[in-house]
């Protein structure tokens, strides 16, 4: 964030994710983050949503894309997206991307990019594939590994319960369980 113009009405920044949820989950981020700066414009591109009101988006300029690499190929291609004032590029999960079949489009994307642009590679795993991915997007890069010896404790349970009941029987659970933390779907 601190890189991007945000009184420069141009995209500087492109996240790029595997996933439409995980798009929206990093654009809302990216817009939590983006909060205090006046006139910053986070845009999501993704399949599966309407072109429409994408098009009239990108028509109005916006500094961060986050989207899928299908879905943001496709502006690309249709000249809608141009990478001339690109400064971060990111890939989120990464070798999700990879298995999804995606590095093609990867490559139609930042096919046409000049200049240089810092580039953030995010994955859990890192495969031939995914180093080789990597090696082709990164320059001198500097690399973080989380040391995996100490494995997450995560417990899964369901409970099946009435759609009027369901905010009594969270709190009488979370009441009774008093877990540390909790995801509730």
């Amino acid at each position: 964030m601190q890189q991007l113009n945000f009184n420069k009405n141009a995209m500087q920044a492109i996240v790029l994710c595997p996933t439409r949820e995980l798009a929206e989950q990093v654009a809302e981020q990216c817009r939590v983050l983006a909060k205090d700066m006046p006139n910053a414009k986070v845009l999501t591109l993704c399949g599966g949503q309407p072109m429409g009101p994408q098009i009239n988006s990108l028509r109005h300029g916006c500094h961060i894309i986050v989207g899928t690499p299908g879905r943001v190929m496709d502006h690309v291609q249709k000249k809608r997206i141009t990478l001339k004032h690109l400064k971060v590029r990111v890939f989120d999960e990464a070798d999700r991307m990879l298995d999804m079949g995606f590095t093609d489009d990867l490559a139609v994307i930042f096919a046409g990019l000049r200049g240089p642009v810092q580039t953030l590679f995010f994955s859990a795993t890192f495969t031939e594939a995914t180093t080789a991915l990597a090696q082709a997007y990164l320059r001198d890069p500097e690399s973080i590994k989380v040391d995996s010896e100490q494995r997450a404790n995560v417990s899964e349970l369901v409970y099946t319960v009435e759609e009027g009941q369901r905010f009594n029987a969270l709190k009488a659970l979370l009441t009774t369980e008093q877990p540390n933390s909790a995801m509730v779907f």
